[in-house]
This record gives C-alpha cells, structure tokens and sequence, in this order.
C-alpha cells in the first residue's frame, strides 16, 4: 500500500503562462520535463487556448497537466501541475500571479499594458515561482519585492506608477552596470527590413548604452502587418520611432563596420547574414557571434523580441571572457526564452 503514495515535493508547478485571446503567447516558463522543446510548447499552448477560451471551467485536465486559469478582457492567465498536484495550490498561485499582474497595472489588465510593462511582470513571476518551487503565494509581497522600494517612502503610501519607476530604475542601473563591464561590445541587430524588428531592439539597446546599428537583409522595404489584408494600427508610431533614431532604413550587406554580435530575428535572416561574411575575405580575423532568435513581424512580438535581445546582450556584456563563457550563456538564455537559438562564428 505504501508503494502506491507519492513522495512530497516542493516542485508543484509545471509551467506558468500567459497568452493573448488568439492563443499567442505572451509569457510562458516551463520548468518541468513535459514539454522539453519550443515544438512541443507551441502545440501544447494552441491546443490549451482550444480547450479553454470558451469554456467556463476554471480547471481542465490536458496531456496529463492539472490546469488552472482565467481570463481577463483580452489576457489568459494559466498555471500547471502534475496530474497528481492538489488544486487549491494551483488556483493560489494562479490568483497570486493575477492579482500581482492586477497591481502592477493599476487594474488596467490589457494586453498592451502588459507588454509595455513585460520586464516588471517577468520579475513577479520569478518572485512567485523558480524553477518550479512556488516561493511566494501572496501578491502584496511580490509586488513588495519586485518593486525595490524607493528611499524611504513605504510601499503602501507609493502609488503603482512610483513602483514601477522604482523597479525600471533598479533594472536599468543594473544593466548600465553590466554594459560598462564590457562597454566596448559594438552590436548590430538584423531583420527583413530594417523597419520593425530590428528598430525596436535598436532602441531597446540604445536606452541601455549599447552601441548598436540595426539593419535590413532584403532586397524591398516591408511594412509589417497581421496579414495583407488587416490594416495595421501601429504604423505611425512605427515610423515616428524609427525616424527619432535613424534617416533611413540600411541594408546589411552594405555594411563593412566590425561587430562583436550580430543579433537576427529569423532564420532566413540568420542565414543570409552567414553567407554574406563567409563570401567576405577575412582581413582582420576579428570573431563576431551571430545570434538568430525567432520573433514574428507584428509590433507586439517586436517589443518581446526587444526585451529578448537586450537580456541577451546585457549578459554578454557582463562577461569577462565572451568566447569562452558563449556556450554557457546561450544555454541559460535559452531556457529562459523558451526559443530555440541559433549561433555561430564568423571572422572579420
């Protein structure tokens, strides 16, 4: 009778996500072995938004999960277990991971505040769960810790908008802090045309002190869009950024300057950014990593992308010794994201 007990185990949540209400992802970390690769959380999350966005369960049991989850205006908030994992644990920290989200957007649970405020709701998510062990189920207190108190005023007498200043704050003093370690880091960002992606990672870097150049691998200059017959509501803002930060779009393979990384934001981008530096005779035999990590051409994915890029490149600007420790940092990048990384080395 014995054998058939299961051991106790802090490891309660498998997997913490948030998708949009056409199923896209917004923010998901899997900390189990149920879904070991991009492929398979991609399916997974597609048929759990079937399952779920017109449903009126707050508990579901799919591939062997115990899921939780609810729903907020155009947000779908999930939190996963074990098939054996009690439920009540499960809706506490889905109701924490909710509530935290609710105060750190001043009740404005939306998909585009909470992109605009993704780094901050990343850090609550760590602050309730690591690596699957819940660390915290009241929300006041996650909110408490991600928001790094400022001065001496009380948490309780700082409006949301003085925490969330207080958290940036912190988050962009730290990566100065890294940048200035390795301050010499030039990197280049590229994507199809040199007009979404890569401007918003160019201006994500900038802000951060980078020394950063974006450009485009193509031939034609592409608006990005949902599809071609969906207008697309971001395109001013789209064109007022790029023209605060560069004249006009460029062409990558026009360019000879030297970097140390070259981020690309899709695999054909990737692939013609490798061609173009292997068809150039080596001059100075000068490394530079090219770094491919997938993100869709539409502005909401462009902001994740973004932050993506800017995490990754923070941490090779902390390193001391880039060649050696790449390997390493690529591995933990990647099981952060939860996107697979495509990476290689060509000379100068």
């Amino acid at each position: 009778m014995e054998s058939g007990l299961m051991e106790p185990t802090l490891y309660s949540v498998e997997a913490i996500a948030i998708l949009d209400n056409d199923g896209n992802r917004i923010l998901a970390k899997y900390y189990g072995k149920a879904f070991p690769t991009a492929k398979e959380q991609k399916a997974f999350e597609k048929n759990l938004y079937k399952k779920t966005h017109r449903a009126n369960a707050e508990v579901i049991m799919l591939d062997g999960l115990t899921v939780v989850y609810r729903s907020n205006v155009d947000l779908f908030f999930y939190v996963m277990g074990s098939c054996h994992e009690n439920e009540l644990i499960l809706g506490s920290v889905l109701n924490c991971l909710y509530d935290a989200v609710n105060q750190i957007l001043r009740k404005n649970v939306e998909k585009r505040t909470l992109l605009e405020n993704l780094d901050v709701i990343l850090l609550a998510v760590d602050e309730i769960c690591d690596g699957g062990v819940v660390l915290e189920a009241d929300s006041t207190s996650v909110v408490q810790r991600v928001a790094l108190r400022s001065d001496d005023i009380p948490l309780g007498e700082q409006t949301v908008a003085q925490v969330l200043q207080s958290a940036k704050e912190q988050l962009k003093w730290s990566l100065l802090k890294y940048t200035r370690m390795n301050n010499d880091l030039r990197v280049a960002v590229v994507c199809s045309s040199n007009q979404n992606r890569s401007m918003e990672a160019h201006a994500f870097l900038s802000k951060k002190g980078f020394k950063v150049r974006s450009f485009g691998s193509g031939n034609q200059v592409k608006l990005p869009g949902p599809a071609p017959d969906k207008p697309n509501n971001g395109l001013l803002h789209m064109l007022d950024r790029n023209r605060r930060i560069k004249s006009h779009p460029e062409r990558f393979q026009s360019c000879y300057e030297i970097f140390d990384v070259i981020f690309t934001v899709e695999e054909r981008v990737y692939d013609q950014v490798v061609e173009e530096l292997a068809s150039r005779s080596p001059r100075e035999l000068s490394p530079v990593h090219i770094i491919n990590i997938d993100v869709q051409d539409n502005h909401e994915e462009a902001t994740i992308g973004a932050f993506l890029v800017c995490e990754m490149a923070t941490m090779m600007a902390e390193s001391e010794d880039l060649d050696n420790d790449i390997d390493e940092l690529l591995q933990e990048f990647e099981s952060k994201a939860q996107r697979p990384i495509l990476h290689t080395v060509q000379f100068y």
